[in-house]
């Protein structure tokens, strides 16, 4: 079971302490104005952001006290010509490691005593790979991980560990052409579940980390207890952290299509 969102009285006040936090840089002081935010209508009538609009900004317009960055996630230390990076104080990095390992728990064969992981990855996403490899440890998972750079023999490798759980971060390996002893598969955003072996597939956005999880193919549940969802008027998700501070973001607009099921659930 995923952890209960807030109430509402505290969902307001996270969302106007995380906006209170992005007025004090440059970007989003000229998004936002002054006005307060005294309930959710006010906080859901400022105006949404763009993904790719906020990808080509400054970094040093984004942040509110650089001595407080703790962390900047994944490739590039930041330095990305196309994309803004993403940095964290320790607790948002605490946060969202927290929400992978909880998502990550679903993968876990209920079978097998002391199962062990591989993390089959490309070159580009090698540092969210190492990621998912260090919550699995810390989980008491023994995990490696396998780059899919400069190499054909990509199951080879990764058969030779013969590990009962398989994260696919790359289009080398399919799903369905995995080692005999895999008992569960972690994806990212696949279009096709695989129908042989239980797979768990994350929702992932570059500024946010993992967002949701599905078991089933159509249905992801989201993690409400850390993110304030909403869907804009084109039905494209739009997400704001409820505990984001040195980096805040108020309303952005993920550009991926989605469609309610239920409270807690999109497709």
């Amino acid at each position: 079971m995923n952890p209960p969102p807030p109430s509402h009285k505290d969902r307001l006040r996270l969302l106007a302490c995380t906006v209170d936090a992005a007025r004090q840089t440059r970007f989003w002081r000229s998004k936002l104005g002054n006005s307060p935010i005294n309930s959710m209508s006010d906080f859901e009538n400022l105006p949404t952001v763009e993904a790719r609009e906020y990808r080509r900004q400054r970094f040093a317009d984004l942040v509110t006290k650089p001595y407080e960055i703790d962390w900047i996630p994944g490739p590039w230390l930041g330095q990305s010509p196309t994309r803004a990076p993403v940095a964290e104080g320790s607790t948002e990095a605490r946060i969202r490691v927290r929400t992978l390992r909880r998502f990550l728990t679903h993968a876990v064969p209920d079978d097998i005593p002391n199962p062990t992981a591989v993390v089959a990855t490309t070159f580009d996403s090698r540092y969210f790979g190492a990621e998912m490899c260090a919550v699995l440890v810390r989980m008491g998972i023994p995990a490696h991980l396998v780059t899919d750079s400069g190499t054909d023999r990509l199951r080879e490798l990764v058969s030779r560990f013969e590990p009962d759980i398989v994260a696919l971060l790359s289009n080398q390996l399919d799903a369905n052409d995995l080692p005999d002893n895999t008992k569960s598969v972690v994806t990212v955003m696949t279009s096709e579940l695989p129908k042989h072996v239980p797979c768990l597939d994350l929702y992932v956005c570059n500024e946010f980390g993992a967002l949701g999880m599905r078991k089933r193919r159509g249905t992801y549940q989201l993690a409400h207890d850390t993110f304030y969802f909403e869907t804009s008027p084109c039905e494209t998700l739009v997400v704001t952290p409820y505990f984001s501070r040195v980096q805040p973001i108020v309303r952005l607009e993920t550009g991926d299509n989605i469609r309610v099921t239920s409270p807690s659930e999109l497709c």
